[in-house]
């Protein structure tokens, strides 16, 4: 009797399923399993493992090239991404979304001999908000990262640190990071961008990949206090001028426009509305004792990338031009009469 009705009982649950009356969410109570396998220098593929084993190595002093994440036991409606930084390619995918890697396609590279840096992994699908996706990565010189999870960066950027092993798990959403050995704070370590030389660097290898112009070289034209300004070598100085802020944001500043925003840079340029330009020109007129003519205008234009300011004194009711300064997002002033620069910001 009691067979009877456990038959009965599925059978029903299966045709309740079959037309949609049960949630597949009621399916999600056991935690998939999460395994995967890297391609390690000298050694190429090894064999999966599975939930918080070590892949790659320690010791050895070998990258990790490439990487293969897939679930198991599979719950329905969900599904695990990815994505690696890589030597002289950076994030395979550049912020839409479009190149994540997943269910068990090769993120990196193989027969490049191109080190993996960092790595984000993600569950994703109607159920992914149940679980959270742990994963730990031991970096060259570094030692074990902390943990880390659900899409957030694990390794480094900037540094040319290769990865070398990783750990990875699936838990409950809500369950503290596994445990284990931890030899740095945090999971992630990005190198700031700290002279002119690593700017210019940079600045060439993220042209690149946004598939824009890059050009032969660049110089460097000043510093505003929240990064580079570079100009290209074979262009009038004014005509395109990029800040690179320290955290890795790139700034045209001929056009006032991002073009690309790293994470937490609010903002790069160090003169953002007409009103700080005037009070940064006031006070340089007062700190380098240059007569203050009686009135100073604003022509209400953003010309050349910067903010166009006219002196006058009034003599006998009529304007008589005092200076023509262009004051510049990043503390340069330019004289347009003289046509040089009175006043380059100093590196801070």
């Amino acid at each position: 009797m009691k067979k009877s009705i456990r038959k009965c009982f599925v059978g029903m649950l299966a045709l309740l399923l079959s037309v949609g009356m049960v949630p597949t969410t009621v399916w999600a109570e056991t935690t998939p399993n999460v395994r995967y396998r890297t391609h390690v220098e000298n050694k190429g593929w090894q064999e999966f493992v599975s939930d918080g084993v070590l892949s790659g190595t320690t010791g050895e002093n070998l990258r990790l090239e490439g990487i293969q994440i897939e679930l198991e036991n599979q719950v329905a409606n969900l599904d695990v991404a990815y994505q690696t930084h890589i030597q002289n390619y950076g994030w395979e995918d550049q912020g839409d979304n479009t190149n994540w890697k997943k269910n068990g396609e090769t993120s990196g590279t193989t027969g490049e001999s191109l080190r993996l840096e960092a790595i984000q992994i993600k569950l994703t699908g109607d159920t992914a908000d149940q679980f959270d996706i742990w994963y730990q990565v031991h970096a060259q010189n570094m030692g074990w990262l902390a943990w880390t999870k659900n899409g957030e960066s694990a390794g480094t950027e900037g540094f040319g640190y290769r990865l070398e092993g990783i750990k990875i798990q699936i838990l409950p959403a809500g369950s503290s990071a596994p445990s284990g050995t931890v030899d740095q704070d945090e999971p992630f370590y990005k190198k700031l961008i700290q002279s002119p030389h690593e700017a210019i660097t940079y600045l060439k290898q993220l042209l690149g990949q946004l598939g824009m112009r890059v050009d032969e070289d660049y110089k460097y034209t000043g510093y505003c206090n929240k990064g580079f300004k570079l100009t290209a070598v074979n262009s009038p100085i004014q005509a395109q001028p990029y800040i690179v802020s320290p955290k890795g944001s790139l700034f045209n500043d001929f056009k006032q426009i991002y073009l690309f925003q790293a994470a937490g840079d609010e903002t790069i340029c160090y003169l953002a509305t007409e009103d700080e330009a005037r009070q940064y020109l006031d006070d340089y007129l007062i700190t380098s004792e240059t007569d203050v003519p009686e009135i100073i205008e604003f022509q209400g234009t953003f010309m050349q990338g910067g903010y166009w300011f006219y002196g006058y004194d009034e003599i006998e009711g009529k304007k008589t031009t005092i200076f023509e300064y262009t004051v510049y997002p990043g503390g340069n002033i330019y004289d347009n009469i003289l046509n040089q620069y009175i006043y380059e910001y100093s590196v801070v």
